[in-house]
């Protein structure tokens, strides 16, 4: 069995990743789960706050301890290692407060960057004893070797801004175009393999199929898997190279 390139697969994802190809991918991309359904945290649901642990309950779950984090940081590292091409690019999303946890991708991979994305409405504090999360944060690694498009300075600056308003799936941690789109567009080109491992939503594989890049993508939830299928039969197959 080898994956197949445009296809969302559903299972545990490090079981997956042995039957991709080595050194095929040029681009990895994911939102690894990193203790969202925290009982703390809030988003929105239809305009309105709620806990994520309520939204999440029974469908999303992401409390792992310290070890398990870092033994599946240490399992995407090798894998990542193993499939990238040899200029290839592994951008993690993860939880800001605890980027020890990244360790064993730092043992592996060069960090070339960290990158930004201030959200202009950001969630309430209902217990006002901190600040409001304004932003989210992912790591760009690479092995010795590495290509990015940037066309001016303008667009080399690590910092994006956007809304966190707008939905397309029921996915609770769906990520935004503003997000994924300028990392898929940067670090990658036309016929390119994309690969998502916690692929969620399917938010990845659609802003690749969108700039004409080939796409993977793996979750262990098959409610989720068939979200992402569906959100990609929606999304019309690029037209020659307007897009870039």
């Amino acid at each position: 069995m080898m994956i197949e390139e445009n296809s969302i697969y559903c299972g545990d994802c490090f079981d997956l990743l042995n039957y991709v190809e080595q050194g095929s991918v040029n681009l990895i991309i994911t939102d690894t789960p990193y203790g969202i359904s925290d009982e703390t945290k809030i988003t929105f649901t239809n305009g309105k706050p709620v806990f994520m642990s309520a939204k999440t309950k029974d469908e999303f779950e992401d409390r792992y301890s310290v070890s398990e984090m870092i033994e599946l940081y240490q399992k995407l590292a090798q894998h990542a290692d193993k499939i990238l091409k040899s200029n290839g690019s592994l951008i993690i999303f993860y939880d800001r407060g605890r980027p020890h946890l990244l360790s064993p991708v730092f043992d592996t991979f060069t960090l070339r960057n960290t990158i930004v994305f201030v959200k202009t409405n950001p969630s309430p504090h209902m217990r006002k004893n901190n600040y409001r999360s304004g932003y989210e944060q992912c790591a760009w690694f690479t092995k010795d070797k590495y290509e990015i498009n940037f066309v001016g300075q303008e667009n080399m600056i690590n910092v994006f801004y956007g809304s966190t308003s707008k939905h397309y799936t029921s996915h609770p941690t769906e990520k935004y175009k503003w997000m994924i789109e300028p990392l898929v567009r940067r670090h990658s080109n036309v016929g390119d393999l994309i690969l998502d491992p916690f692929v969620g939503s399917g938010r990845t594989c659609v802003e690749a199929k969108s700039l004409g890049r080939r796409y993977i993508g793996i979750d262990i939830n098959p409610d989720y898997c068939e979200m992402a299928r569906k959100w990609l039969e929606a999304i019309p197959d690029p037209v020659g190279e307007w897009f870039r």
